[in-house]
């Protein structure tokens, strides 16, 4: 299934706004902060299979504005499920062809909707063993994602090696002299995975 019919399938299966009847009723929905954390909230008795309405829709923008990460345990999603849950925060990210990001296509130059992420080598893995040094993701495209989601498959029985920082949090702790020190800095970045095509497309011919 192309990228294209994938988005086709999930707009098919999309909430319908008038069926008020295939609504979650929002008072079935809590999203609790993670105090004890510098970030995060769970959201609890959500089904992410069930269309959502206005108002939840909302409530979770909100809880991802204030709270930067929001966690949604025990789902059972497909991939056209997941995608129809992710129009719920905005539009799919699809960079140009001349854009490359992880997965990208080496016909199309573009990624597929949803990118299998994994250490297990030669099962569909964009990753490997490697360990992803701190990044934002898309950060160096000309219009950044607002946000990733992350679907997890296999967890480990104890701790995880993935986390998040909220820099947000990081600058206001900053001293005064600090701040006035690196505010007028200009950040100069650049394509991790321009040089990787490169590479690809050389090892090809």
């Amino acid at each position: 299934m192309t990228s294209l019919t994938q988005l086709s399938q999930a707009i098919h299966d999309a909430p319908r706004w008038h069926q008020q009847d295939q609504f979650q009723h929002p008072a079935e929905i809590k999203i609790v902060p993670q105090t004890d954390q510098a970030l995060g909230a769970v959201v609890f008795g959500l089904d992410a299979r069930k269309a959502q309405s206005s108002e939840t829709i909302l409530q979770l923008k909100q809880a991802l504005a204030e709270h930067l990460i929001l966690i949604f345990k025990q789902q059972s999603l497909d991939d056209l499920q997941y995608l129809a849950f992710s129009t719920y925060f905005g539009s799919i990210f699809r960079p140009g062809a001349d854009t490359p990001v992880l997965a990208a296509q080496s016909d199309s130059g573009v990624p597929p909707d949803v990118v299998p992420v994994s250490n297990a080598v030669g099962q569909g893995d964009y990753t490997g063993h490697g360990e992803l040094t701190p990044h934002t993701d898309h950060q160096w495209t000309p219009l950044p994602s607002f946000a990733s989601l992350l679907y997890a498959i296999e967890l480990p029985q104890n701790g995880g090696q993935t986390s998040w920082i909220n820099t947000i949090k990081a600058y206001d702790a900053l001293n005064k002299e600090t701040k006035a020190q690196i505010d007028q800095l200009q950040l100069i970045t650049y394509n991790p995975f321009v040089r990787r095509q490169k590479t690809r497309d050389q090892a090809d011919c």
